[in-house]
């Protein structure tokens, strides 16, 4: 869960400093604001810090319920999660390539994102 509410502030950073045309402090001295103003930024028009949110406020959200109501089936949810974060860091590593080769500039909080999505696909790999 730690890594959802992680997840979850670096998605509501980019997208308040987004919508707010705003620049982001980058720590590793990259250059975030032209990867997520890039034509790249967007799936079906919606902002992909605006997907990313959705998923990590997704996945806080699961835990609550079956920490909330134990008799909801965990088999059940740790394969959709599997599933989901299978195709999320799938995504993220594709979105990586493109900072590098396409853009040629990385975005310290995607990365940091991206490393987020690996370690909870790797945790509900585990846990199943």
């Amino acid at each position: 869960m730690a890594a959802a509410a992680a997840g979850a502030t670096i998605a509501h950073y980019i997208f308040h400093k987004k919508h707010h045309r705003a620049k982001l402090i980058c720590p590793l001295n990259t250059n975030c604001d032209t990867v997520i103003h890039s034509e790249y930024s967007q799936l079906f028009g919606i902002g992909l810090e605006s997907w990313g949110l959705a998923y990590y406020l997704w996945l806080l959200a699961s835990h609550l319920v079956l920490l909330l109501w134990p008799e909801v089936s965990e088999t059940f949810y740790s394969l959709v999660l599997i599933a989901a974060s299978a195709g999320v860091v799938t995504f993220s590593f594709g979105l990586t390539y493109v900072q590098l080769f396409k853009i040629k500039e990385l975005c310290t909080w995607c990365i940091a994102s991206a490393g987020l999505c690996t370690i909870i696909f790797l945790v509900s790999l585990f846990h199943f």
